[in-house]
Protein backbone atom coordinates (compact mmCIF):
# COMPACT_ATOMS: atom_id res chain seq x y z
CA UNK A 1 0.00 0.00 0.00
CA UNK A 2 1.14 3.34 -0.69
CA UNK A 3 0.04 6.85 -0.05
CA UNK A 4 -2.70 7.92 1.85
CA UNK A 5 -4.40 4.52 2.27
CA UNK A 6 -1.01 3.57 3.80
CA UNK A 7 -0.41 6.57 6.33
CA UNK A 8 -4.25 5.72 7.52
CA UNK A 9 -3.37 2.23 8.18
CA UNK A 10 -0.44 3.21 10.04
CA UNK A 11 -1.93 5.95 12.16
CA UNK A 12 -6.20 5.47 12.21
CA UNK A 13 -6.56 8.76 14.41
CA UNK A 14 -5.08 10.53 11.26
CA UNK A 15 -8.13 9.11 9.53
CA UNK A 16 -10.40 10.50 12.06
CA UNK A 17 -9.53 13.34 12.41
CA UNK A 18 -9.46 13.68 8.58
CA UNK A 19 -12.56 12.27 8.65
CA UNK A 20 -13.94 14.40 11.57
CA UNK A 21 -13.01 17.34 9.64
CA UNK A 22 -14.51 16.62 6.30
CA UNK A 23 -17.99 15.01 7.80
CA UNK A 24 -18.28 18.94 9.82
CA UNK A 25 -16.46 20.93 6.74
CA UNK A 26 -19.32 19.09 4.26
CA UNK A 27 -21.76 18.90 6.56
CA UNK A 28 -21.60 22.60 7.28
CA UNK A 29 -21.81 23.16 3.53
CA UNK A 30 -24.70 20.55 2.43
CA UNK A 31 -26.81 22.47 5.33
CA UNK A 32 -25.86 25.50 4.32
CA UNK A 33 -26.88 24.71 0.21
CA UNK A 34 -30.21 22.89 1.74
CA UNK A 35 -31.24 25.80 3.40
CA UNK A 36 -30.75 27.72 0.29
CA UNK A 37 -32.33 25.19 -1.59
CA UNK A 38 -35.77 25.37 0.50
CA UNK A 39 -35.26 29.26 0.12
CA UNK A 40 -35.43 29.70 -3.55
CA UNK A 41 -38.22 27.45 -4.03
CA UNK A 42 -38.81 24.85 -6.81
CA UNK A 43 -39.41 28.03 -9.62
CA UNK A 44 -38.39 31.16 -10.02
CA UNK A 45 -40.61 34.03 -8.97
CA UNK A 46 -41.78 36.36 -11.99
CA UNK A 47 -41.49 39.98 -11.59
CA UNK A 48 -41.25 43.21 -13.86
CA UNK A 49 -38.06 45.41 -13.54
CA UNK A 50 -39.34 47.74 -11.08
CA UNK A 51 -40.29 44.88 -8.41
CA UNK A 52 -36.44 43.56 -9.09
CA UNK A 53 -34.76 46.77 -8.24
CA UNK A 54 -37.07 47.13 -5.29
CA UNK A 55 -36.19 43.37 -3.73
CA UNK A 56 -32.79 43.24 -4.53
CA UNK A 57 -31.81 44.68 -1.12
CA UNK A 58 -33.85 42.51 0.88
CA UNK A 59 -32.40 38.54 0.31
CA UNK A 60 -31.16 36.73 -2.48
CA UNK A 61 -34.32 35.55 -4.49
CA UNK A 62 -34.64 33.49 -7.89
CA UNK A 63 -36.41 35.23 -10.04
CA UNK A 64 -37.91 35.50 -13.51
CA UNK A 65 -37.31 39.40 -14.75
CA UNK A 66 -40.04 39.74 -17.73
CA UNK A 67 -38.46 41.75 -20.76
CA UNK A 68 -39.54 45.06 -20.38
CA UNK A 69 -37.47 47.11 -23.37
CA UNK A 70 -34.00 46.14 -21.94
CA UNK A 71 -31.48 49.11 -22.98
CA UNK A 72 -28.32 46.59 -23.41
CA UNK A 73 -26.20 48.73 -24.54
CA UNK A 74 -23.36 47.76 -22.29
CA UNK A 75 -21.48 44.58 -21.77
CA UNK A 76 -18.33 42.88 -20.35
CA UNK A 77 -16.90 40.15 -21.99
CA UNK A 78 -14.05 38.74 -20.05
CA UNK A 79 -12.15 34.77 -19.75
CA UNK A 80 -15.37 33.34 -21.01
CA UNK A 81 -18.06 35.08 -18.83
CA UNK A 82 -20.42 37.87 -20.00
CA UNK A 83 -21.59 40.71 -17.30
CA UNK A 84 -23.82 42.91 -18.84
CA UNK A 85 -26.06 46.31 -17.11
CA UNK A 86 -29.50 45.92 -17.72
CA UNK A 87 -31.46 49.21 -17.87
CA UNK A 88 -35.02 49.62 -18.46
CA UNK A 89 -36.66 52.93 -20.42
CA UNK A 90 -39.81 52.91 -17.82
CA UNK A 91 -37.78 52.51 -14.65
CA UNK A 92 -34.70 54.05 -13.21
CA UNK A 93 -32.23 51.74 -12.04
CA UNK A 94 -29.99 49.13 -13.29
CA UNK A 95 -29.50 45.07 -12.96
CA UNK A 96 -26.26 43.92 -13.71
CA UNK A 97 -26.73 40.14 -14.99
CA UNK A 98 -23.47 37.85 -15.14
CA UNK A 99 -23.47 34.97 -17.35
CA UNK A 100 -20.95 32.38 -16.99
CA UNK A 101 -20.61 32.08 -20.82
CA UNK A 102 -19.98 35.11 -24.02
CA UNK A 103 -23.67 36.16 -24.49
CA UNK A 104 -24.76 38.91 -27.35
CA UNK A 105 -26.19 41.94 -25.83
CA UNK A 106 -28.98 41.34 -28.49
CA UNK A 107 -30.41 38.00 -27.53
CA UNK A 108 -30.85 39.29 -24.12
CA UNK A 109 -32.97 42.06 -24.86
CA UNK A 110 -36.36 40.51 -25.27
CA UNK A 111 -36.64 37.39 -23.29
CA UNK A 112 -37.24 37.03 -19.60
CA UNK A 113 -33.81 36.52 -18.01
CA UNK A 114 -33.96 34.33 -14.55
CA UNK A 115 -31.26 33.79 -11.70
CA UNK A 116 -30.69 34.70 -8.29
CA UNK A 117 -30.74 38.30 -7.52
CA UNK A 118 -29.00 39.83 -4.59
CA UNK A 119 -26.99 43.14 -4.25
CA UNK A 120 -23.64 43.51 -5.55
CA UNK A 121 -20.80 43.05 -3.91
CA UNK A 122 -18.61 45.68 -3.61
CA UNK A 123 -15.63 44.21 -4.38
CA UNK A 124 -17.62 43.12 -7.95
CA UNK A 125 -18.58 47.01 -8.86
CA UNK A 126 -15.29 47.54 -8.21
CA UNK A 127 -14.00 45.02 -10.57
CA UNK A 128 -16.49 45.85 -13.51
CA UNK A 129 -15.78 49.73 -13.10
CA UNK A 130 -11.84 48.34 -13.00
CA UNK A 131 -12.57 46.36 -16.40
CA UNK A 132 -14.57 49.49 -18.29
CA UNK A 133 -18.23 48.57 -17.09
CA UNK A 134 -19.67 51.98 -16.33
CA UNK A 135 -21.97 51.50 -13.45
CA UNK A 136 -24.10 54.25 -13.37
CA UNK A 137 -24.02 54.77 -9.30
CA UNK A 138 -22.94 57.94 -7.63
CA UNK A 139 -20.87 57.11 -4.77
CA UNK A 140 -17.52 55.64 -5.41
CA UNK A 141 -18.34 52.39 -3.03
CA UNK A 142 -21.92 52.16 -4.12
CA UNK A 143 -23.24 49.09 -5.59
CA UNK A 144 -26.78 47.65 -7.37
CA UNK A 145 -28.60 44.90 -7.86
CA UNK A 146 -26.85 41.76 -8.74
CA UNK A 147 -28.61 38.47 -11.21
CA UNK A 148 -26.26 35.73 -11.22
CA UNK A 149 -27.90 34.11 -14.02
CA UNK A 150 -26.69 30.79 -13.61
CA UNK A 151 -27.42 30.60 -10.45
CA UNK A 152 -30.76 28.91 -8.78
CA UNK A 153 -32.20 26.41 -6.74
CA UNK A 154 -30.69 23.73 -9.19
CA UNK A 155 -27.24 24.52 -8.12
CA UNK A 156 -28.27 24.18 -4.28
CA UNK A 157 -29.46 20.73 -4.61
CA UNK A 158 -26.13 20.06 -6.43
CA UNK A 159 -24.31 21.16 -3.15
CA UNK A 160 -26.45 19.01 -1.05
CA UNK A 161 -26.11 15.73 -2.92
CA UNK A 162 -22.42 16.20 -3.37
CA UNK A 163 -21.66 17.30 0.18
CA UNK A 164 -24.12 13.93 1.23
CA UNK A 165 -21.92 11.89 -0.93
CA UNK A 166 -18.62 13.29 0.64
CA UNK A 167 -19.85 12.76 4.07
CA UNK A 168 -21.22 9.53 3.16
CA UNK A 169 -17.34 8.44 2.15
CA UNK A 170 -15.61 9.98 4.97
CA UNK A 171 -17.68 8.34 7.71
CA UNK A 172 -16.32 5.10 7.45
CA UNK A 173 -12.37 6.17 7.26
CA UNK A 174 -11.92 5.84 10.54
CA UNK A 175 -13.34 2.23 11.46
CA UNK A 176 -11.90 1.40 8.10
CA UNK A 177 -8.03 2.51 8.67
CA UNK A 178 -8.72 0.50 11.92
CA UNK A 179 -9.62 -2.74 9.89
CA UNK A 180 -6.52 -2.11 8.15
CA UNK A 181 -4.13 -1.64 10.88
CA UNK A 182 -5.29 -4.91 12.64
CA UNK A 183 -5.21 -6.18 9.17
CA UNK A 184 -1.64 -5.87 8.35
CA UNK A 185 -0.70 -6.34 11.74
Amino acid sequence: MHGIVALFARFPWIAGLFSLVAVVVFGWLGWGAWQDYRQLGDAPRRIDFAAALATASVQPQWVEIAPSGWECTRALQTHGWTDILLTSTADAGFIVATYNHEVDCAEVAHRPVSGVLDQMSAKKAARLRKAGLALPLTAPGATGPALCTYCGSGNSRLGVLVCAIFVLICVPLYPLSRYLRGRLG
